[in-house]
């Protein structure tokens, strides 16, 4: 957590005892102390934010190097399930530790990590189960297939999880895309802070092999997986309220 953050997450906690506190001493000494923050740290109460509404960087741990070829389709997975849910995910080359990352608030940073774990889990057991059934006759290789499978699965997934935004932000009505914007300015900053010497490389533009038999699996996969399953994050729910 950078400094701003430490800042941010202490007015939070003292806007949020000078608001439930029945002592009007609590409350006076709460207001004195966040009055300090801001003079020192050139701040507004239009920067604090509601307890619980501050940026974390929570870290966790993939299987294998998600930067790797074959293993690619974890980072492009985690990045799909991070945007949907207003964070923004990070991979480090470090197979031994946390190598992910998730910027954003608590509660979308948690819903996050869960429903990536559960959509990698889903992802590995049904490709294998496809692999099985084009085994005997598929003669590209198991690599191409696989590749051909994650490539679909996280395509479609993104597709359905962008639609729930979207059919979200319609339901909020016309405030709805403009608190999209603010949510996605926030978070963006929010990385920064996190991480100021963060590169973009891009992605690459290299065409790669895949299997079609796979990208059909994947497909039916990922048309087929309970996205239903998620909590939904507190953003997407302040899009409906």
């Amino acid at each position: 957590m950078s400094d701003l953050d430490k800042i941010l997450a202490r007015l939070a906690n003292l806007k949020d005892l000078a608001q439930r506190t029945d002592s009007a001493g609590e409350a006076a000494a709460a207001a004195a102390g966040i009055q300090r923050l801001l003079f020192t740290y050139n701040l507004t109460m239009a920067d604090v934010p509601e307890k619980g509404e501050e940026f974390v960087d929570e870290g966790f741990h993939v299987e294998g190097d998600p930067r790797a070829s074959q293993q690619r389709w974890k980072s492009w997975l985690l990045g799909v399930v991070a945007r949907a849910n207003f964070c923004r995910s990070i991979n480090r080359h470090r197979v031994w530790e946390d190598n992910a990352h998730v910027v954003g608030r608590p509660a979308n940073v948690r819903v996050v990590i869960e429903t990536y774990k559960y959509l990698e889990a889903n992802a590995k057991r049904q490709c294998l189960q496809a692999w099985k059934l084009y085994e005997r006759d598929h003669y590209g290789g198991r690599a191409i297939f696989y590749r051909g499978f994650f490539v679909e699965y996280v395509r479609v997934v993104n597709d359905r999880l962008q639609s729930q935004v979207k059919e979200s932000t319609q339901e909020a009505g016309a405030n709805g895309s403009a608190l999209v914007v603010q949510l996605n300015r926030e978070v963006a900053a929010a990385l920064e802070r996190f991480y100021p010497d963060l590169r973009n490389p891009g992605e690459s533009n290299r065409p790669i092999s895949v299997s079609a038999e796979g990208m059909a699996a994947g497909y039916a996969a990922g048309k087929s997986i309970n996205l239903d399953k998620q909590v939904e994050s507190s953003d997407l729910l302040a899009l409906t309220r």
